[in-house]
């Protein structure tokens, strides 16, 4: 499976910058896992509420697949925490963002200063 869509999918259900990411990576491993885990998976993770055990268990891509496909039509670029090209600056924040979305070209963000 494509990792942008499940990026696009973790981002819709949990939002942008929030911890939970790095928690999710740190238990499965990959976001193909995170994608993958079923009801036992989750009877495991007692770190995690209710509603995001729910949200994790909601596998419906429709709207990734929406957001993707408005992306290309509109040549927006997607760059997921899964790409080489995502800052590494961006991936030491504790509650980094998903995804970054980039009209034009992605500039080199290393070796600058960054205040967001």
């Amino acid at each position: 499976m494509d990792k942008s869509l499940i990026w696009l999918w973790l981002s819709l259900h949990f939002g942008e910058g929030t911890r939970i990411y790095n928690d999710l990576l740190a238990y499965f491993g990959t976001e193909e896992a995170i994608y993958d885990c079923d009801d036992s998976d989750m009877e495991m993770c007692d770190w995690l509420s209710d509603t995001q055990k729910s949200k994790l268990l909601d596998k419906n891509l429709n709207h990734a697949y929406e957001i993707q496909q408005w992306c290309d039509d509109n040549g927006v670029r997607i760059i997921t925490y899964a790409d080489d090209i995502y800052p590494d600056t961006l991936r030491l924040l504790e509650d980094f963002p998903a995804v970054l979305y980039c009209l034009g070209e992605f500039p080199n963000l290393k070796n600058k200063v960054i205040i967001a």
